[in-house]
């Protein structure tokens, strides 16, 4: 009889106990499920006590180097980008082994230098007339080679040291541009690297070199190549790590920034960033194709973000789509602007930016968010020049759900009008409200600040559903933390 007790008293201690961890682990892991299934990523946590300069951060990939027409510059400088991104090929440069063709490239710096567009210009791909292993149309180049390549990087360097603004080599040969063993490209790059400094000494004239940039970011993930390449000790002369993003999201090209950084610091790097190529196809069938409205949306954020980053220059990839373009291949609507000419949503977004923003200061520590939690959840950045010349862009980037409106309340100091830029159409209207709402879409306005230190001050309304959101966590936590204890004790 005592025993059959024991036995049910055993049973009775075991389902306490089942119950109790029940308890315990559904409440720590509901709270973890309502963030995940309505958080959209992980927070913007910008520094707030900086201040950047912000130079001629505007460039575009492409510009005049198949299209050398007038109009296309000139739309280019409408647009402001005040550099371009160009492949210098090796096959168009030398046609023949040790046959020069310079008048294209002559001709191409002539029109930036007219338009006073700064160039990155890339070392690149191979060559069939001049190889001798295995010459194909492969980009790859047999070790055995590379003297040759080392000789069309050495002419090209040279010969153009003194108008191209910096070099960058090869482009991301962790895919189909490089088609042979990645350590066969380590041993290009190095040597290519070496070269161009030994220019830099014979000359004492410093040139700007980038790393090659690796496909395959996005965030969460760095392509491992990158590494590669400082574990093996070969970006001893680079002075800027280039770096690749395309995500339907602007908002994770921060970690995607963040993790290249911590990435290059740990093996000593001091250098600057720079993006070469980032943008959104607005057709086709890629992943990360977007709305006419979104690209001009990510166009604003990705610069914002980097700038607060401090990353130097951004290369937006392109300038154009073709004029007939195949409706499923999204390499043919990356353009900023339509094949015949118009502009796109993202062009007036982006003229926006690079008229307004470029040559200023980003003064982070001159923005004060007031308010409750939604004020730490509102994004706001103020670029200013030396003549008072202000910008405020800012967004509402809510940490525990995916979207949403708030309202702002500015006091910005500001002398004389305040104006509301739409970032689709590149119009804009006098501000007749102080009282704004903002969304996720970001809200560009430019106004007059009565003085250089000004302070800009943005008071923010409390979010319903973001402290209702916190309240069911807390209360959660709290309900079975109590249920937990009730039931410890009546065991």
């Amino acid at each position: 009889m005592k025993s059959k007790t024991k036995t049910k008293e055993g049973i009775k201690v075991r389902k306490h106990g089942i119950l109790l961890l029940v308890i315990i682990i559904g409440g720590l892991l509901v709270p973890f499920v309502i963030v995940t299934l309505t958080i959209k990523g992980p927070p913007l946590n910008f520094p707030t006590k900086q201040r950047i300069p912000i130079d001629d951060i505007c460039g575009i990939c492409h510009i005049g180097s198949s299209n050398t027409s007038s109009d296309e510059w000139v739309t280019m400088k409408q647009l402001g980008a005040n550099w371009t991104r160009v492949d210098f090929h090796w096959s168009g440069i030398e046609p023949a082994d040790d046959s020069w063709y310079w008048d294209k490239w002559d001709g191409f710096l002539n029109a930036t230098e007219d338009h006073n567009v700064k160039v990155l210009a890339l070392l690149l791909y191979d060559n069939v007339n001049v190889e001798t292993v295995n010459p194909q149309s492969d980009k790859y180049i047999h070790p055995n080679d590379i003297p040759y390549f080392l000789d069309y990087v050495n002419q090209t360097v040279r010969r153009y040291k003194d108008r191209v603004e910096a070099w960058e080599i090869w482009n991301e040969p962790n895919i189909h541009f490089w088609d042979g063993p990645i350590e066969h490209f380590y041993d290009l790059f190095n040597q290519t690297q070496e070269l161009i400094h030994q220019i830099e000494v014979e000359f004492s004239q410093n040139l700007t070199v980038l790393s090659a940039s690796m496909a395959g970011t996005f965030s969460g993930f760095v392509p491992p190549e990158f590494e590669a390449m400082f574990e093996a000790g070969i970006m001893d002369y680079i002075d800027v790590v280039s770096m690749h993003f395309y995500h339907y999201d602007a908002d994770s090209l921060y970690r995607g920034i963040m993790q290249h950084m911590v990435t290059a610091q740990k093996y000593g790097f001091a250098g600057d960033y720079w993006i070469t190529e980032i943008g959104n196809p607005t057709g086709g069938e890629y992943a990360w194709r977007v709305s006419q409205e979104k690209l001009a949306e990510n166009v604003i954020k990705s610069h914002v973000i980097a700038s607060n980053l401090h990353v130097k220059e951004i290369m937006w990839y392109h300038d154009e789509d073709p004029l007939v373009p195949d409706p499923l291949d999204s390499e043919h609507f990356f353009g900023l602007v339509h094949g015949n000419g118009t502009w796109k949503p993202g062009a007036h977004a982006y003229s926006l930016f690079s008229n307004h923003c470029s040559n200023s200061i980003l003064y982070q520590d001159l923005v004060m968010n007031k308010g409750g939690i939604a004020a730490n959840d509102l994004v706001a950045t103020l670029y200013r020049r030396a003549n008072g010349n202000s910008t405020l862009i800012m967004w509402y980037d809510p940490t525990t759900y995916a979207s949403g409106n708030i309202e702002v309340t500015l006091d910005l100091g500001a002398v004389g009008d305040i104006k509301i830029h739409d970032i689709y159409t590149g119009t804009n209207q006098t501000l007749s409200d102080t009282s704004i709402m903002v969304g996720n879409a970001p809200i560009f306005i430019t106004f007059q600040a009565a003085t250089i230190s000004n302070p800009v001050t943005l008071h923010v309304e409390e979010s319903g559903i973001a402290l209702t959101l916190y309240i069911v966590i807390f209360i959660t936590l709290i309900s079975s933390l109590g249920l937990a204890v009730i039931v410890i004790k009546r065991r």
